[in-house]
């Protein structure tokens, strides 16, 4: 199990006892003398992390205080916790309110309170980490009116997250350029990172920063920035055009270089599969001083994989900078563990994806397995599962099955063997079967359309990673997706009901409700590749309870494309919608996405004055009504901005 989830355990179950009993604990165990030092050690790493903006210091000190340590707070050091707790967790959103809920109850059972400003401000951040944006606008925008510079920076972090990044860009370029010194340098960055497919718009938004504010002009981040959206679109000069830029600006200043331009031109070099170059790199990265984080192994684990150099990529995978760190530091007498540095949840996929690229599927299978099956389900980069599902279509045997369904069977029996050869590294042969089942759909149904934005395709050439016949892809899927769904299933997950342990229990059947949720889903996505809107209906009509965004969204795509091509009448697509809300109505963490005002816009095909079934509203009615709650389209939603700025629709930001 990775760090970061056995982390996000601790808080959730820190949260839900309170601090005072957390504090006792221990008490029966040692003299007063030892708790009052352990108790001082913890209330100095709090002002220490909170000085320097360590969040995993702070976090980790705060679980050991007990209230009259925290007490010792003041509540501006307090709302600096909150912040750093949202910090925290720009890259793993599940755990965001856990975290938040553990904070505000050690600071309120502590009766530290920090300042009013600071809560709102870090409410809003926790709606934008968790996807909750129109309610984070809605919140924001008294303040934003203000003029509070503390909440435009969160807001447009958060509409960067969101994928809104063109919105967050206007508000910095609308700004009189006086306030632009108020934007702070990691704002600046998390835009212009959230425009890789719209460079124009970067580029425009980097000319603006630099010459409004000059001290942009030194700010190494944020020419690796734009250094960084050239390299994963394969403009290997214009990356080297801004990383030489930082190099002036450091002779000039004579601050050394730091990661960012290092992983920038490592990314560039990766994405060109130019591995000699990105090694290079990497050793003046070594050479400066710099602690290489896992985002920059995991790049050069996938250009060695790909360039076939499988001793490489491993050589990668296995570094350890702190290796030879001892296990423990004494800090004021007390033994304190040292972090040391695990292989994250996208190193593991990168060296799947390598050994499958390279034909050495019973190395993808053990690098699986040592990850922990399910824990890839959250990685950013799917190349892996394509690259596992091209070695399956195209094995002989598949390939000569009379049905789907018998070529599904023999995956799902080949699946097995591998399983079982590689068996030592997981815990659970028969979670492990099933989270391959699922990764070998999932790539069956990316193969089967890999340029479109269902598709999910990143900067590498799909070429590499292997490619099938589309149509067989999808029959495929769909059975083995049926099988993974059956009771009888070689490859079925069943709950282990002779398990006395109520832990593993539950997380047996969460893994398994997991496995359903996702064979639907990408079942689901297969209807929308084909437009088979009757299909996608029943299946979607067939979830009584939570149904996900993803299935939702790939259903209003199946609406999209059977009006499309013609399947069903404009109309009849628009009525086809309303299911769509009905189960974003009564599922709990959903609000009205773009993802389904952009589909309503597509269906119509952009006529405003086109009747929905929602009281009769027109569909310019309907986008008003939705900008004026929040709502705004993301980059994913061409449509629905086409439309925004064609008939003048007003929005909140």
């Amino acid at each position: 199990m990775l760090a970061k989830a056995r982390s996000s355990r601790l808080f959730a179950s820190a949260a839900a006892s309170s601090s005072a009993a957390a504090a006792q604990a221990p008490a029966a165990q040692l003299s007063a003398a030892e708790i009052s030092k352990r108790q001082a050690h913890a209330l100095e790493r709090l002002q220490y992390g909170i000085t320097l903006r360590r969040p995993k210091i702070v976090l980790a000190a705060l679980s050991k205080a007990n209230v009259s340590t925290v007490q010792k707070l003041t509540p501006n050091q307090a709302a600096s916790i909150l912040s750093l707790a949202i910090s925290l967790q720009k890259q793993d959103v599940g755990s965001v309110r856990a975290r938040m809920n553990f904070v505000l109850a050690k600071l309120t059972d502590a009766g530290v309170t920090p300042p009013a400003d600071a809560v709102d401000r870090e409410t809003v951040a926790t709606m934008m980490l968790t996807r909750n944006m129109m309610q984070a606008v809605v919140k924001a925008l008294p303040k934003l009116k203000e003029g509070d510079a503390e909440m435009r920076n969160i807001v447009m972090k958060g509409l960067a997250w969101n994928g809104c990044g063109r919105t967050a860009a206007r508000m910095i370029m609308e700004l009189p350029r006086d306030d632009v010194s108020q934007i702070r340098e990691d704002t600046v960055v998390a835009v212009l990172q959230s425009l890789l497919r719209e460079l124009a718009v970067a580029e425009e938004l980097f000319a603006f920063v630099t010459t409004a504010n000059p001290a942009f002009l030194q700010s190494e981040a944020v020419y690796a920035a734009m250094a960084s959206n050239y390299a994963r679109n394969k403009n290997l000069s214009l990356a080297t055009k801004y990383d030489a830029k930082t190099k002036d600006f450091t002779t000039k200043t004579g601050r050394q270089r730091g990661f960012s331009s290092f992983s920038a031109l490592i990314e560039a070099h990766a994405a060109l599969l130019q591995p000699g170059d990105a090694d290079q790199t990497y050793r003046d990265m070594r050479l400066a001083g710099i602690r290489v984080p896992a985002s920059v192994y995991t790049k050069l684990i996938r250009v060695h994989g790909l360039t076939g150099n499988m001793t490489k990529a491993v050589r990668y995978f296995t570094k350890r900078d702190d290796s030879l760190a001892p296990a423990t530091v004494d800090i004021n007498d007390v033994k304190t563990p040292v972090s040391r540095f695990q292989p994250t949840r996208d190193m593991h996929a990168a060296l799947v994806m390598s050994y499958a690229v390279n034909g050495e599927i019973l190395g993808a299978f053990r690098a699986l397995g040592s990850a922990g099956p399910f824990e890839l389900f959250k990685a950013a980069d799917r190349d892996f599962t394509k690259a596992l599902a091209s070695n399956f279509i195209n094995m002989e045997q598949v390939s000569n099955a009379e049905t789907a369904e018998s070529g599904a069977k023999i995956i799902a029996d080949v699946i097995r063997d591998f399983v079982a050869a590689a068996s030592d590294v997981a815990k659970s042969n028969e979670a492990f079967e099933a989270a391959a089942g699922i990764y070998i759909v999932e790539g069956l149904t990316l193969l089967a359309d890999p340029e479109s934005l269902l598709g999910q395709t990143t900067w590498v050439s799909a070429t590499k990673i292997g490619s099938a016949d589309p149509e067989k892809c999808r029959s495929i899927a769909l059975e083995l997706a049926k099988l993974l769904l059956s009771s009888d299933s070689p490859v079925s997950f069943k709950v282990n009901v002779t398990d006395k342990q109520e832990k593993a229990q539950k997380k047996t059947a969460a893994n398994e409700n997991s496995v359903k949720a996702k064979s639907k889903k990408f079942t689901m996505q297969i209807f929308a590749q084909t437009g088979n809107l009757q299909a996608a209906k029943a299946c979607l009509e067939s979830e009584e309870l939570f149904v996900s965004h993803g299935m939702i969204r790939m259903y209003l795509e199946a609406v999209v494309q059977a009006v499309e091509r013609g399947v069903c009448t404009v109309e009849e697509g628009i009525d086809a919608t309303k299911i769509a809300m009905e189960k974003i109505q009564t599922s709990t963490n959903f609000e009205t996405s773009g993802d389904y005002i952009d589909a309503i816009v597509r269906v119509s095909k952009g006529d405003a004055g086109a009747k929905t079934w929602m009281e009769g509203r027109t569909l310019k009615e309907v986008v008003q009504l939705w900008a004026d709650n929040g709502g705004l389209p993301s980059w994913r939603h061409d449509a629905l901005a086409a439309f925004v700025e064609a008939h003048g629709i007003r929005q909140l930001i």
